[in-house]
């Protein structure tokens, strides 16, 4: 099992995700502390019954038909324009650091 801290796994995606592949797992840190884990995806089991899983284990819901473009309807934010988010993003961002 390996561990990376956020900006290590940024830098060396590739090698970490082909340790992976090679059935690895790899521990997310942030400020030392654990907050993810990526692991193998096992190839003998199906798409459903991976769907299948995560509906049994309460961590999606099924959907209930298609996605239509009424989905997205009064969504946007009155007032905030691309700009003003980029911003507020910007400063999120140096709020971690």
């Amino acid at each position: 099992m390996q561990t990376a801290a956020i900006a290590k796994l940024k830098a060396g995606l590739s090698g970490y995700l082909e340790s992976v592949r090679a059935g690895e797992q790899v521990v997310v840190t942030d400020r030392g502390r654990p907050i993810a884990l990526i692991v193998p995806i096992d190839p003998n089991i199906s798409e459903d019954q991976r769907r299948a899983e995560l509906v049994a284990k309460g961590l999606v819901r099924p959907a209930r038909g298609p996605i239509t473009a009424d989905l997205f309807e009064g969504a946007a934010v009155p007032g905030l324009t691309s700009e003003r988010a980029l911003q507020a993003v910007r400063e999120g961002r140096e709020d971690r650091v």
